[in-house]
């Protein structure tokens, strides 16, 4: 399973894109328009900032960070090691 935009939080995906150029943003985001190479590393990295993110939210405790992202702690424990 990855983590993709449905995952995130509405206020931990604001924060994201207003870091990312709005034209990849857009393109990511968009179901009409095919994941590039490009798009998919940014989706890579914005998914690794939204780990980082919840466990800092949630002072480092993975019990509470993995359901800010809609996951189970186990997933958050394998996607941290990838």
């Amino acid at each position: 399973m990855c983590i993709d935009w449905p995952h995130l939080s509405d206020d931990l995906l604001e924060d994201l894109t207003a870091q990312a150029a709005p034209a990849q943003v857009h393109g990511a985001r968009s179901p009409n328009v095919p994941f590039t190479t490009e798009a998919s590393q940014n989706l890579a990295n914005l998914s690794q900032l939204a780990m980082r993110e919840a466990l800092q939210r949630s002072g480092g405790n993975m019990s509470q960070a993995a359901p800010r992202l809609g996951i189970s702690r186990q997933t958050l424990y394998r996607k941290l090691g990838d």
